[in-house]
């Protein structure tokens, strides 16, 4: 697998100022779904982009995110500057039709520095726009390949009426400024997402399910 070899440690670092909550980093899988929300998030609850570092780098896998994170890590110890120094690190991924996927969950799950752990994988049963569905329905209904449709992609049709009811429009992957259109539905996203973690949790399925409110509420309260 190979890593990009392009400095990053300088990331959002220029402008913007730290404020003295965490210093985040953020790891997509995706380059547009995941980090369009979670920008316009980090924008719209007045969040410094300094501290809440998301990427936009294409990865392909699980694997991946996870190797290009702890790459990320291991930049900004190697500076030397305790400041720079992420205090958490997320990575989101999708189970779809990832073959390293329990692999990748593994790795991030015993990577430590000193004992402790860095990487908190947040996981999404099959897709992240599972997350956008449970601002809308709570279903556990399993989301399974169907005829030529992975089943992200089966998960993505089901979203489709629910988004053109609120929105009058088509949802796209690579829509911008998400966050502010979901907002007043975030708190019903968080509770069905938990609803549908805690099922999963109790009968051993996790299709369909999500990780990310646990993402969301963090960079919520991150400032208290």
């Amino acid at each position: 697998m190979r890593i990009s070899k392009k400095k990053t440690t300088h990331l959002n670092r220029r402008t913007a100022q730290r404020e003295s909550y965490d210093l985040v980093l953020i790891v997509c899988e995706g380059q547009e779904t995941e980090p369009n929300y979670l920008e316009s998030l980090r924008e719209h609850e007045d969040l410094s982009s300094v501290n809440v570092v998301i990427t936009r780098d294409s990865h392909s896998d699980p694997m991946s995110v996870v190797n290009y994170a702890i790459q990320l890590y291991e930049e900004r110890a190697n500076e030397k500057n305790p400041s720079t120094l992420f205090d958490k690190i997320f990575c989101l991924i999708d189970r779809d039709e990832h073959a390293k996927f329990d692999a990748a969950v593994h790795k991030a799950n015993t990577y430590t520095v000193k004992g402790k752990k860095i990487i908190t994988v947040i996981r999404s049963y099959p897709c992240f726009e599972y997350w956008y569905l449970c601002h809308f329905t709570y279903s556990r209904a399993g989301i399974t390949k169907t005829g030529n449709k992975t089943a992200a992609e089966v998960c993505i049709s089901q979203l489709y009426p629910h988004w053109h009811s609120i929105f009058n429009g088509k949802y796209g992957k690579n829509q911008s400024n998400i966050y502010p259109k979901l907002a007043h539905l975030s708190q019903t996203a968080i509770t069905h997402a938990k609803r549908a973690l805690a099922d999963a949790t109790a009968t051993a399925e996790d299709n369909p399910s999500t990780e990310v409110h646990h993402l969301v509420e963090y960079l919520l309260n991150i400032k208290k």
